[in-house]
């Protein structure tokens, strides 16, 4: 499915998902922009909603409907059968990557507002998500790039899909001119509790609200320099970039689980485990080439993607195509949660409910 502009809403953004993790990608050449969901981010940690008058008032109420004393009974059911609180907790964002893109000049808007042949797709064979385009650079002959460069057009390529065996999202960018690659990368967490640099190449979110959880991202490059400036990690010079993002929430954790959210007086010590947590699977994503992680995200999205789930009358064209791949993305074998049909992916609070 190829498209020849960037997405300007959410619903046009191409997903990706690994079933636990997902992303809606953007693809704008100036500001790339990432939202991410978890599926187990949630408003609220556990609590126990039963109302507990509920057991004693059905025999009432189940007398008041035989007597088809319909208006006291349905008082009844609002008073005793509603949950206590009656609010349900509701799915959440888990976040956003922002990425600015410019030049060596750091004349973002004179040289990449200005693209050509520009061309957005997700490939439903292998599960990523591209786009490519062309800039004019008024710089491609000084000592910074190749000097048998012919012209001033530089091609950049970015790819992102959610791996499923570094169950990380990975977001790469390769450009046709050595040391061409600038960008400024952020995580946009609104309400969070802290951000900080863990590393010269990391930079984290904590948040505890609801769940404890964790927004961790990491940039590798080849070539160039990598390095936090304030909330931003900034690569320079660079070949190509790859970004190894994960979220992680307490809902996992055992122990957590056990005592329903209430194992910490202070939450953001619950945080910081989730935090060693998303160190731990992006270091072990980072830990291969960015073509080898690539080779394993196609070879098990070819597995599943080669079975059959469901034919209608023989015919498969691009919507249904699409639904597939929507559906693979949530059933990978780290989704742990029941799925509904609109999938992992949302944009606000409220639109899937506990």
């Amino acid at each position: 499915l190829t498209y020849k502009s960037p997405a300007e809403n959410f619903k046009d953004a191409f997903p990706v998902a690994n079933g636990r993790l997902g992303a809606k990608v953007y693809g704008s050449p100036v500001h790339e922009l990432l939202k991410l969901n978890e599926e187990s981010l949630w408003s609220k940690a556990y609590y126990n909603r039963n109302n507990p008058q509920s057991r004693n008032a059905l025999k009432d109420i189940r007398t008041l409907i035989s007597q088809e004393r319909w208006a006291e009974a349905e008082e009844h059911v609002l008073e005793c059968l509603s949950g206590t609180p009656s609010e349900q907790a509701c799915y959440c964002p888990s976040g956003e990557i922002h990425i600015d893109f410019y030049d060596a000049e750091h004349s973002k808007r004179s040289s990449f507002e200005k693209y050509d042949s520009y061309k957005r797709e997700i490939d439903f064979e292998t599960g990523i998500v591209s786009s490519e385009f062309s800039v004019e650079s008024s710089v491609s002959g000084e000592k910074d790039f190749t000097r048998s460069s012919s012209d001033s057009s530089i091609t950049y390529t970015r790819e992102c899909f959610a791996s499923g065996s570094g169950n990380v999202i990975v977001y790469h960018i390769s450009s046709s001119v050595p040391k061409s690659i600038y960008l400024r990368a952020s995580i946009v967490k609104p309400g969070c509790a802290k951000k900080y640099a863990l590393t010269n190449d990391t930079i984290s979110v904590l948040d505890v609200n609801g769940f404890p959880s964790c927004l961790m991202m990491t940039a590798v490059a080849s070539g160039g320099s990598v390095c936090v400036k304030g909330e931003y990690l900034v690569v320079e010079k660079s070949d190509d970039v790859t970004l190894y993002i994960d979220v992680e929430t307490g809902y996992r954790r055992r122990h957590f689980r056990a005592k329903q959210g209430d194992v910490h007086k202070k939450p953001l010590a619950a945080a910081s485990r989730c935090a060693d947590l998303a160190l731990k699977r992006i270091c072990f994503a980072s830990g291969t080439t960015y073509e080898n992680l690539k080779a394993d995200h196609i070879a098990d999205w070819t597995s599943w993607n080669t079975q059959s789930i469901l034919s209608i009358d023989g015919k498969e064209d691009l919507d249904w195509e699409y639904a597939k791949y929507k559906l693979l993305c949530d059933l990978h074998p780290q989704a742990t949660l029941p799925k509904i049909k609109n999938g992992l992916w949302t944009e606000t609070e409220g639109e899937r409910f506990s």
